[in-house]
């Protein structure tokens, strides 16, 4: 149980830390951009690769969960 905890809060942590990497890239875009379209353009497919990567890691970590608990 204590490390199923672990692992949680580990992976929640990751998540907000991608979450927030994210955030960051897209101020830096913000002002660097100025065209509107493209910007809005760039910050939805960052936004987009971020949910695909938090929803690899959310699966992933699921996955070792059941694995640790089959042995």
């Amino acid at each position: 149980m204590a490390t199923r905890l672990k692992k949680k809060r580990a992976l929640s942590w990751e998540i907000s830390e991608i979450r927030h990497n994210c955030n960051i890239h897209i101020k830096a875009m913000a002002t660097r951009l100025k065209k509107k379209r493209a910007l809005s353009l760039e910050i939805s497919e960052i936004r987009h690769n971020c949910h695909i990567h938090i929803k690899a890691d959310s699966l992933l970590t699921t996955l070792q969960y059941r694995d640790g608990h089959r042995k």
